[in-house]
């Protein structure tokens, strides 16, 4: 029987696997067939590992770049939303500079409303809008 930290344990080698090459480590590690036997069925499972380590150390380097690129994309949504409210500045006495600027929405952040804006549904009843101070006035018109 094979203990629990060998390589054949690994997730990523199946248990029916993992249990033939524990026997041919045991049971049958002097028995040999063309091209099978204990050293082959150990490099192969070693080479699994191998892989299965590289997979999880791959998957780790890409979460940590994900994080890095959102990072870097809020950091360019905050500029951006900096640049669109110096422009509409910039932009008050130029009526077609001011409407290519409000045809540019972001879209507002996601927040969890807080227990004083939150509303219930009940059914049959129309949910109710509720409005906060940073609703921009074009969304009071929109509709």
């Amino acid at each position: 029987m094979t203990n629990d930290s060998s390589p054949e344990r690994l997730p990523s080698i199946d248990s029916p696997i993992a249990d033939l090459v524990g026997l041919f480590r045991s049971a049958l590690a002097e028995v040999s067939f063309p091209e099978i036997d204990a050293s082959i069925l150990g490099a192969a499972t070693e080479r699994v590992a191998a892989q299965a380590s590289e997979v999880e150390r791959l998957l780790q380097a890409l979460g940590e770049a994900r994080e890095g690129l959102q990072a870097e994309q809020q950091s360019l949504r905050d500029l951006a939303r900096k640049a669109h409210a110096y422009a509409q500045v910039y932009a008050t006495d130029d009526s077609e500079l001011q409407r290519q600027l409000s045809a540019i929405v972001f879209d507002r952040p996601r927040q969890r409303a807080s227990k004083k804006t939150r509303t219930r549904r009940s059914k049959g009843k129309t949910p109710q809008l509720t409005l906060d101070s940073e609703t921009p006035p074009q969304a009071l018109s929109a509709g």
